[in-house]
């Protein structure tokens, strides 16, 4: 074979390797994803916590989902919901909701904690603490995101409003290191009929930047009906902790081509790029949308509008091929 002819091989099986199939993984809601030296590393809703890692997109379809925490601590050793790994100077913490086996009300103990993990975000992984229990009472919290602002990190959860005690709402709060809350603001409630849909529903938020611009997307309405769907808080830099600096849009990625419930999503980069974003979600093909194991993970690229703001387009079909993020 000649060097040419070589080289042809070589980028046609570059080429190959970028496709992927969707849905990426079966049985696996709730999905967020991380590109570390080499490998991506998706997380999803479980019993315990575990992580499945390969080279590309397509091969995490049969990729081992290899655990990396479960506990006998019985006030979080249950319903390991949406875990999300960040990286805090050069450690990799897994943050995830956990609920007490032994609770007379196991959604009632619903809790954020995070575990320590090393440098790679394989793990395994240690306890490390719970957060938000000195602040504003205790309460329920799912879904912990870390957003990034001017050097602080925050945590943006899904909580119970004071004011509107019988909805789900956005929080965020400032840390001091991945381990301890500090506050706790309410930034989006669902008010509006898109995110009322079986139950009025703000969770999943996830960030993502772009062109200086910093937004939050957020799941709306309630995941066992087919109106589960996208929306955007877009900041507007008048502080992250003040309410006001966040400007609700939506819905903006909703039930199509027999993708049913998209939501729960999770930003991530094009390996090697710092604008090239691409989301990982969850759909279910039941048309009357389901908060089940029916819900798959897919992933497809985000595009953003002349104002830099996010544009979902529609859920992408069963099946493929479709190009991957040529970076991995």
């Amino acid at each position: 074979m000649t060097p040419f002819s070589t080289l042809v091989a070589l980028l046609a099986t570059l080429a190959h390797a970028a496709d992927y199939y969707n849905p990426i993984r079966n049985d696996s809601a709730d999905p967020f994803m991380v590109y570390d030296q080499g490998n991506w590393y998706l997380l999803s809703t479980g019993g315990d916590v575990g992580i499945t890692s390969a080279p590309t997109v397509a091969q995490l379809a049969n990729a081992e989902r290899v655990p990396v925490f479960s506990s006998t601590n019985t006030s979080y050793d249950v319903d390991y919901w949406p875990p999300e790994v960040h990286n805090f100077d050069g450690t990799w913490y897994i943050f995830t909701t956990a609920a007490s086996s032994t609770a007379q009300d196991r959604d009632a103990s619903r809790r954020i904690h995070v575990l320590k993990g090393g440098s790679t975000p394989a793990g395994p992984y240690t306890y490390a603490a719970q957060l938000g229990a000195n602040v504003a009472g205790d309460q329920w919290a799912i879904d912990p995101t870390v957003l990034f602002d001017g050097g602080n990190h925050y945590l943006v959860w899904s909580c119970h409003d004071e004011a509107a005690y019988n909805a789900q709402s956005i929080c965020i709060g400032q840390l001091n290191g991945p381990t301890e809350l500090l506050n706790r603001v309410v930034i989006s409630t669902p008010t509006n009929g898109w995110e009322q849909n079986g139950f009025p529903v703000n969770e999943g938020p996830s960030a993502v930047y772009y062109n200086g611009r910093t937004f939050l997307s957020f799941s709306a309405s309630y995941c066992g009906t087919a109106q589960y769907s996208l929306g955007i808080l877009a900041y507007n830099g008048n502080g992250i902790l003040n309410p006001s600096s966040w400007n609700k849009t939506g819905p903006l990625f909703t039930s199509a081509n027999g993708d049913y419930g998209p939501g729960h999503n999770g930003f991530v980069l094009n390996p090697g790029t710092t604008q090239d974003w691409w989301q990982v979600y969850h759909a279910t093909p039941k048309s009357s949308g389901g908060c089940d194991n029916s819900r798959n993970t897919f992933f497809q690229k985000v595009n953003f509008d002349s104002n830099n703001f996010p544009v979902f387009g529609q859920p992408e079909a069963v099946g493929g091929p479709y190009a991957g993020p040529p970076g991995e």
